[in-house]
């Protein structure tokens, strides 16, 4: 049963670091000439086939490192929960062009 705990917070893990870092990959590349190049690996496609590639790759990694260093302990489904939710709505608001635009416009 423990190490049913153990999976279950890894694929929260997961979920939540796959759309986050596909969102903070977005950001970087509408604020970046050079970052949105890095990012196209396919031309028809766009800078979106590195996003994609390097968010789960990205996750995949955090996942990882995770589940081995991680110890076992009960599951509080309500907090992963609410975390997974706030991951979430971060992850929509960075793939939401207004809101890349006023990120960008405030930080530089």
């Amino acid at each position: 049963m423990k190490n049913e705990n153990r999976k279950t917070k890894t694929r929260f893990i997961f979920t939540a670091f796959s759309m986050l870092s596909i969102g903070v990959l977005n950001i970087l590349a509408e604020a970046s000439k050079e970052i949105k190049n890095f990012l196209t690996l396919n031309k028809n496609i766009g800078p979106y086939s590195g996003k994609i590639l390097y968010g789960l790759l990205i996750s995949f990694t955090i996942t990882l490192l995770y589940y081995f260093f991680s110890k076992e302990s009960k599951i509080n489904i309500k907090k992963w929960t609410i975390f997974l939710f706030i991951s979430l709505v971060l992850a929509c608001l960075f793939v939401f062009t207004p809101f890349i635009l006023y990120i960008i416009k405030r930080v530089i």
